[in-house]
């Protein structure tokens, strides 16, 4: 429980910092990443595990274009508890079709996880994965109905030959002013088989802090003897 008291002090002073910040207009469509934060971290794909993280990163944004990357501290509770950096995690996404009101748009997107996270601990693989994502949207007023699916090519290690795993989220989003709130369902295919796939519960909140700065708040639970029992991670994002 001190790792997670530790944690919980270092979320709440990373809070703090920023939200002196002035808001500015919610994204809509843009820049979410929810697919990989933190349903795709290798500490969140095992059952009977709670997880807390707290992550930073820095960005580039274009028009329709961004990349970030994201290095992530975790917090796990099984049998044991351990603590430590988790994978780094690369992130390219494309507005291929802008969001607008009452049309389809289309989100694509590029992860590339850096093996930073100590295996030993169960944080990783010690394996660089790969992924791609899409993610269809739809708003209408200040809501947005979205699904995304994804495919990872998992890295094997030496002892284990990890199945190739796809993804898939159905869900909505709502805004306020400089305030986007999201529920979703979300499946992963096990990467083992044989073994149930993943099913989560999730919720999150997207802050932006200003032009240049973002708070993500992300929670999920899950729904099946295979999932995680709980997921809960904060991240801030610098943009330039």
């Amino acid at each position: 429980m001190r790792h997670i008291e530790q944690l919980v002090i270092l979320s709440c002073a990373i809070t703090a910092m920023f939200l002196s910040a002035t808001a500015a207009g919610a994204m809509q469509g843009g820049g979410s990443g929810r697919m990989v934060n933190p349903t795709t971290a290798e500490v969140g794909i095992a059952p009977d595990v709670s997880v807390y993280g707290a992550s930073v990163g820095f960005g580039r944004r274009w028009e329709t274009f961004r990349v970030s990357v994201v290095i992530p501290y975790y917090v796990v509770e099984n049998s044991d508890t351990e603590n430590g950096l988790g994978d780094v995690r690369v992130l390219g996404e494309w507005d291929i079709v802008p969001p607008a009101q009452q049309r389809l748009s289309l989100i694509g997107s590029l992860l590339w996880k850096v093996p930073t996270a100590d295996e030993d601990k169960g944080l990783g693989t010690g394996e660089s994965d790969v992924g791609a994502f899409a993610e269809f949207d739809y708003t209408v007023g200040p809501n947005k109905p979205f699904f995304s699916f994804g495919y990872i090519r998992k890295g094997d290690t030496s002892t284990v030959d990890y199945r190739d795993t796809w993804l898939y989220s159905l869900g909505v989003s709502h805004y306020v002013g400089a305030e986007e709130v999201y529920a979703s369902f979300d499946v992963r295919q096990s990467v083992l088989p044989g073994v149930d796939d993943t099913q989560l519960l999730s919720a999150g909140w997207l802050h932006n802090l200003s032009t240049r700065q973002t708070l993500r708040l992300d929670g999920s639970i899950g729904l099946n003897s295979a999932s995680p029992d709980t997921l809960i991670n904060i991240e801030f994002i610098t943009w330039f």
